[in-house]
């Protein structure tokens, strides 16, 4: 088990939902790197955080053990915390199981081709954004990557692990066979690290109708592609 799934579990055994614990997790990660301060207060709000160690302490620990996972693996760590959560039934609405790094990277391998200039690579059903993660290690450091997902708990993942390695892109929360978009993330890379924001409504209406129909036809294919 990894060290920050054993931290959410010991959140949860102080009364909690275990997949609701893993969902206000990533929430107050992104939060936290977005500067959303009143919203991740409203987040915390719903622990008591008293006795020791506190929630708030335990939430901050296992951030830290997941940067620490992540820096040693060089690979999506937070969809393996998701997965092992998922083993435990009382973890209600959350059933999803994602592609394996190694097929992951045998995609992007497949699908890119060139890595001498930036190149725009999306994913309309990100999950975590194990695929497109996999191609950023592939490609121009210029590059721009869009996932989409209709689960907002994959699709804050994805806009975590964007920020976390480093990554200039897009993240929507939404179905791209319906196309309905409900809201999404914007993701900047640096030389000091990456950087998070939420989309204002009217940036979720441009993006759908700048990139819609391109995302769908890559949702037609089932497959990772350049735009």
């Amino acid at each position: 088990m990894l060290p920050s799934t054993k931290l959410i579990n010991q959140i949860a055994s102080k009364g909690y939902n275990i997949g609701s614990v893993f969902r206000d997790w990533v929430s107050l990660m992104l939060y936290a790197l977005s500067k959303e301060e009143e919203l991740y207060m409203e987040v915390m709000s719903r622990y008591r955080n008293e006795g020791e160690p506190r929630e708030a302490d335990l939430f901050a620990k296992a951030f830290a053990e997941l940067q620490t996972e992540m820096r040693k693996e060089n690979h999506d760590v937070l969809g393996g915390v998701y997965m092992e959560i998922v083993s435990n039934w009382s973890a209600k609405g959350m059933g999803q199981f994602f592609t394996p790094v190694g097929l992951c990277d045998m995609m992007a391998d497949i699908n890119i081709k060139d890595d001498k200039k930036p190149v725009s690579v999306a994913d309309p059903a990100c999950g975590s954004g194990r695929t497109l993660v996999s191609s950023a290690k592939r490609v121009h450091s210029d590059s721009w990557f869009h996932g989409i997902d209709a689960d907002n708990v994959c699709a804050q993942m994805c806009a975590l692990n964007f920020c976390f390695f480093n990554m200039n892109g897009y993240v929507i929360h939404g179905n791209t066979l319906s196309m309905k978009f409900y809201d999404g993330w914007i993701t900047n890379g640096s030389a000091i690290g990456g950087a998070v924001r939420q989309m204002s409504e009217e940036e979720v209406v441009q993006y759908k109708k700048k990139y819609g129909s391109a995302i769908q036809n890559r949702q037609e294919s089932k497959q990772l592609s350049l735009l």
